[in-house]
C-alpha cells in the first residue's frame, strides 16, 4: 500500500488495534505479520501471504486499522489486495479498500508488453516492468514505476540507503519513509511520519521466505 494511507485520517487519540492470531502459510508457502505503532500506540495489522514456484507467484494481503475514542469506533481502514505474477512480471492485480467509508480500487492485468491500470484515481498503461506498492521483496526497488496498490496512481521513488542501517533504504519521492529488509531480502520492517507522530512496522510473526517464493516464479 502506498505508505501515507497507513494513517490517514487517524486522530492523535487512543487506537485500537485487531486480534493478534494468524494463519500459518500454507504448504510451500511464506506469510508475515507486522504490528502497526504509532507514538508507540499499537493501531493495527498487516499480513501477507504468498505461494511461489515455476508456475508463478500469488501474494494475498489483509490490512486492519481501527480507531476507537471512549469505545466507540471512530475511523476504520480496511484493505484486501491479491497479486499475481509469473516470469518476473505482473500479471494480474486486485485491491479494496474502505478507507472510513470512502471505497477505493486498483485492477491491473498485462496487456501485451505493458500493465493495463483501472484505479481509483488512476487509469492507463504501465510499463510492463512496474512493481506495485507492496514492498515485499527488495529485488523490485530496482523496477519503475511502482503503482499505488490502494488507487492504481504511479508512484515516483528514489531509494538511497540509509548510512549505518543495513537493508535499510530511504524511499524520496512519493512514499517519504524508511523500508527495511534483511540479507534474504525480504521485507521486515518500515517508518515514516505519520501526522507529525513517528509509526513504524514491527515484524511479529513470519513463516518462510516471500522474497524467495517470488524469486521461484521469476
Amino acid at each position: 500500500m502506498h505508505r501515507r494511507h497507513l494513517v490517514t485520517g487517524l486522530p492523535a487519540a487512543a487506537l485500537f488495534a485487531a486480534g493478534t492470531g494468524f494463519p500459518a502459510a500454507a504448504d510451500g508457502g511464506a506469510f508475515r505479520a507486522f504490528r502497526v505503532m504509532r507514538a508507540g500506540r499499537d493501531i493495527g495489522r498487516h499480513t501477507l501471504s504468498a505461494t511461489g514456484g515455476p508456475d508463478g507467484f500469488a501474494l494475498d494481503i489483509e490490512i486492519d486499522l481501527v480507531v476507537r475514542i471512549l469505545g466507540i469506533a471512530a475511523y476504520r481502514y480496511e484493505m484486501r489486495v491479491s497479486e499475481r505474477w509469473a516470469g518476473g512480471r505482473l500479471v494480474a492485480f486486485e485491491s479494496t479498500t474502505n478507507d472510513d467509508g470512502t471505497d477505493d480500487f486498483a485492477r491491473m492485468r498485462r496487456e501485451g508488453e505493458g500493465i493495463a491500470v483501472d484505479g481509483s484515481a488512476f487509469s492507463g498503461l504501465q510499463p510492463g516492468d512496474a512493481a506495485v506498492t507492496t514492498y515485499h521483496s527488495l529485488a523490485l526497488m530496482e523496477r519503475r514505476p511502482w503503482l499505488s496498490s490502494q488507487t492504481g496512481t504511479p508512484v515516483s521513488i528514489d531509494p538511497r540507503p540509509v548510512t549505518g542501517e543495513s537493508g535499510a533504504f530511504e524511499m524520496r519521492g512519493d512514499l517519504g519513509s524508511v523500508l527495511i529488509y534483511d540479507g534474504s531480502g525480504d521485507w521486515i520492517g518500515c517508518r515514516f511520519d505519520a501526522g507529525g507522530e513517528p509509526a513504524e512496522y514491527e515484524l511479529i510473526d513470519t513463516d518462510g521466505s516471500i522474497a524467495a517464493a517470488w524469486a521461484a516464479s521469476a
